[in-house]
This record gives C-alpha cells, structure tokens and sequence, in this order.
C-alpha cells in the first residue's frame, strides 16, 4: 500500500490536487511505518490505544509516539530525522484533510511528496 499511496501522491501532485497529494504522502509512510514494525514482529496489540487498552488495529498515535523508542532508541532501524518527518507529514495531512481555513500551497505539496519519499526510501532499506 505503501507504494500505491506514494504513486496517488505523484499523480495528485502533478494534477493540482494538493491536499490529495498531502495526504497520500503521509499515508504511504504511515502505511511504511506499520509494515515496518510488522516486519520487526511488532502487532498493534504490543501497544495501548488511545483508551488505555491493547490497540486492536494500528492506530496513527502509535506510530507518531513509538516509532521514536522503538525504531531510532531501541533498535536503531531509522533516524531521528525521519520520526521527525513523519510526524511532520502527519501535521500537513490533517490541515489538508480537515482544515479548510489552511492554504495549501503547491510548494507544500511537493515538499510532502519528497520528504515522503525520504522516508519511504529508508524505510525500505530498514527492512531488507
């Protein structure tokens, strides 16, 4: 899914489709991420949920909070820098799905697109 959402995202982009383009940019590292902890046997249940209890699904806090301790600290798969732009492209997917009053800019868009790419990139090389 990873990939598919990072190709809608370059194809929303290159259509003006920019709040379209935000957000796929964030879900094919969101999508990463969950492959990612997957691939290192984490399952969501290994985490609380926003209501204290196991997660039963892979929830967007989880990844924001633990991919820091467990992915840079605990076993040092990425960089701090790339937890970093998660979050980051976390941030620009709400205001471009949610907050009408925020202008999206084409420049926003591609800086999504290519720090989604980043990420992507490195987190596929984390699981090789």
């Amino acid at each position: 899914m990873a990939e598919e959402f990072l190709q809608d995202a370059k194809t929303n982009l290159e259509n003006k489709s920019l709040r379209t383009s935000i957000s796929r940019s964030y879900y094919s590292v969101y999508h990463a991420c969950v492959a990612l902890f997957e691939h290192y046997s984490y399952r969501a249940h290994n985490f609380l949920s926003r209501s204290g209890i196991p997660a039963k699904k892979w929830e967007h806090g989880i990844i924001m909070k633990k991919s820091y301790d467990e992915l840079v600290i605990r076993h040092k798969i990425l960089d701090a820098q790339d937890v970093w732009w998660i979050n980051w492209l976390y941030r620009d997917r709400i205001n471009a799905d949610y907050r009408y009053d925020v202008s999206i800019t084409e420049r926003m868009a591609k800086e999504s697109f290519k720090r989604a790419c980043a990420v992507y990139k490195n987190i596929k090389e984390a699981m090789k």
